[in-house]
């Protein structure tokens, strides 16, 4: 590997960890917002952790570093859950298990893929 490849490498890996803990920070300012009863707040900090938490991902797409770059789509694809993007929640899934997932990572992604498609039933035939 070359010189530059390594700093091109390091740098993505740098830009990675400063979106997720972004993500992370507005997580934890969703929680802060559900627990007081404050779904527009919720949903409002849920949706930039979700913006933060898929840039990280994408970053990442084209790279065989697992189990993160799987725990980052799987975060990602929560977030869109909880946001109410099912179809968003759905295509961060099938990226996630496109790579090479590890076996435990790969089953939360099918758990969270079922409730997915439920989600996505049950909108359609309310």
């Amino acid at each position: 590997m070359s010189q530059e490849t390594l700093w091109k490498m390091l740098l993505k890996v740098q830009s990675v960890s400063r979106l997720h803990k972004e993500a992370m920070d507005y997580t934890d300012r969703s929680f802060t917002a559900r627990r007081l009863n404050d779904r527009d707040d919720f949903l409002y900090f849920s949706k930039l952790a979700y913006e933060k938490e898929k840039e990280a991902a994408q970053l990442l797409k084209d790279e065989d570093i697992e189990p993160t770059r799987a725990i980052l789509y799987r975060s990602a694809a929560t977030l869109a859950f909880r946001c109410e993007m099912h179809q968003e929640a759905k295509r961060l899934i099938y990226q996630a298990l496109a790579g090479n997932p590890p076996d435990d990572i790969e089953e939360e992604l099918n758990d969270l893929l079922g409730k997915v498609k439920l989600a996505l039933v049950e909108k359609i035939n309310p």
